[in-house]
């Protein structure tokens, strides 16, 4: 071994050993504020370790994500894939703000490229999911549903990619579809408002109100203060003739999400002009 190359390993050895235990552990938590507090301690430490220092900034990356912080973390997700090419993760936390930002195309590269070097099932979930989210908002819609079907595949018992995989159904209209794997979702976790809420929205839309509303009360009753469930049940209520009840729920929805359009609307179409 060369000597500059004996020194190079001394120093990452005697750089590695000042490194707290806990900050290293927190660099990888779940918590985003802890692991960014965390990775910002040990990245001064990696400096002479490349991977080790890309795995810093893909974990903080992912943590200002969580935080909604999407330019902090597209910085440290690009400096990730700089400082190690070959890191999956690295690719992974590129993809991931590329999509948050609305940047589809950087996204579906980026995800495409970490797929085939990442090795942990989560992080391979979640490559898939977040493509599938972007090929369907490009309107890759058979790609979109292949990448989803990879994301159930992993873990037929997982509720989430059915919640994932219906909403998707829904905005194609595939109604049926979004009745089966809501039903398939309800059927692995029974209190999962979400999914009541899809396949009494389902219903709805198919113009079977009768048959929705136990699952819109159902959704409500799991989480009375989320304001679609609120608002479904609305719809169904005026479709059903029910004008006080819808009107109520209406209102309720309003509340807690004044932005939300369809509760507007609601409003405006049975709420007594004011004198």
């Amino acid at each position: 071994m060369r000597p500059r190359t004996i020194l190079a390993a001394l120093a990452v050895a005697a750089l590695a050993s000042c490194v707290d235990p806990a900050d290293r552990k927190a660099c990888a938590t779940v918590d985003p504020a802890t692991r960014i507090r965390g990775c910002t301690a040990v990245i001064p430490f990696d400096k002479w370790d490349w991977h080790m220092l890309a795995q810093d900034y893909a974990n903080r990356s992912g943590a200002y994500l969580m935080q909604h912080r999407e330019e902090l973390a597209l910085g440290d997700a690009s400096r990730a894939v700089e400082l190690d090419p070959a890191l999956g993760e690295a690719y992974l936390a590129r993809g991931a703000a590329y999509e948050r930002k609305g940047l589809h195309d950087l996204a579906i590269a980026d995800l495409s490229t970490a797929l085939p070097r990442l090795r942990v099932q989560q992080n391979l979930e979640l490559a898939y999911l977040l493509r599938s989210y972007a090929r369907s908002m490009k309107g890759q819609d058979a790609l979109a549903e292949a990448d989803f079907a990879r994301v159930v595949a992993f873990d037929p018992r997982d509720d989430a990619p059915y919640i994932d995989r219906s909403v998707f159904f829904l905005k194609n209209r595939r109604y049926d579809r979004v009745l089966a794997d809501s039903a398939k979702a309800i059927a692995l976790k029974p209190g999962d408002a979400e999914a009541y809420n899809l396949h009494a929205w389902a219903l709805h839309l198919k113009g079977e109100d009768a048959a929705g509303l136990p699952d819109a009360e159902k959704a409500v009753a799991l989480a009375p203060r989320d304001p679609a469930s609120l608002e479904t049940r609305a719809e169904i209520y005026e479709r059903l003739g029910h004008r006080d009840k819808a009107l109520a729920d209406y209102r309720a929805s309003n509340r807690l999400a004044p932005r939300m359009r369809e509760a507007r609307e609601g409003l405006q179409r049975l709420q007594p002009p004011a004198r």
